[in-house]
């Protein structure tokens, strides 16, 4: 549901996107308020933690957490230069989300200065902060590897590159059908994982091939 909503509302920039790359000034002018909004937003977010939305209600906080991410992606990885950034200093970015990991996990189970009026659970604020800077710092990392010892040329990795965002968008309503097929089955957890994984990703790889590759709608998602 929600990334029917972001697609509604970005469908003229991934448009444009597709059409021409952005300058690094663009994205970085872009880029920071975008952030800013996703760490205010992340203080308003219901619950204790930051968490993947699984439910049709809209949330508007949770909307604007993830829709700020979201333009953010769009706008990096529609920047010629930034992608090549990423390869080029991979080792800081591995450094700077290893950083920020250590110390959301200070701020949520080591810190006892940064706690609630209880003195048990750490202050849902600090914690909703911390995890905002570490979700985009460990992506920068991750895509920085990625990038850095991925970026070579064969079909295969081709192929899987060009499907990933497809299989981002579907992965999800298929591992709940497929995960909740296989509970009733009553099968060891190691084995009904394994399939839930192998099976999806053959459905989101068929599902791109048969309904993304080769239409237009492969200018936006692959």
């Amino acid at each position: 549901m929600y990334l029917l909503v972001f697609y509604a509302l970005t469908l003229p920039v991934l448009w444009q996107a597709a059409r021409r790359r952005f300058g690094m000034a663009v994205f970085l002018s872009v880029s920071a308020p975008l952030f800013a909004v996703a760490v205010v937003a992340a203080t308003y977010m219901p619950g204790p933690n930051i968490t993947t939305p699984a439910y049709f209600r809209i949330d508007p906080a949770t909307l604007a957490f993830y829709f700020a991410f979201f333009l953010i992606g769009v706008f990096a990885f529609s920047t010629k230069a930034f992608v090549p950034l990423l390869g080029r200093y991979w080792a800081a970015f591995v450094v700077l989300g290893a950083i920020s990991l250590a110390a959301l996990s200070w701020i949520q189970f080591g810190d006892p200065g940064i706690a609630s009026a209880s003195g048990i659970m750490p202050d849902k604020t600090a914690v909703q902060v911390a995890t905002a800077v570490a979700s985009l710092a460990m992506a920068l990392a991750l895509t920085a590897v990625f990038v850095r010892f991925l970026n070579i040329e064969h079909p295969v990795v081709s192929y899987l590159a060009k499907a990933s965002y497809w299989t981002y968008i579907v992965h999800v309503p298929f591992t709940f059908l497929v995960a909740a097929a296989m509970s009733r089955l009553g099968l060891p957890a190691a084995f009904s994982l394994f399939f839930v994984i192998a099976f999806v990703t053959i459905i989101c790889l068929l599902s791109f091939e048969l309904l993304v590759r080769r239409t237009p709608l492969a200018r936006i998602l692959a």
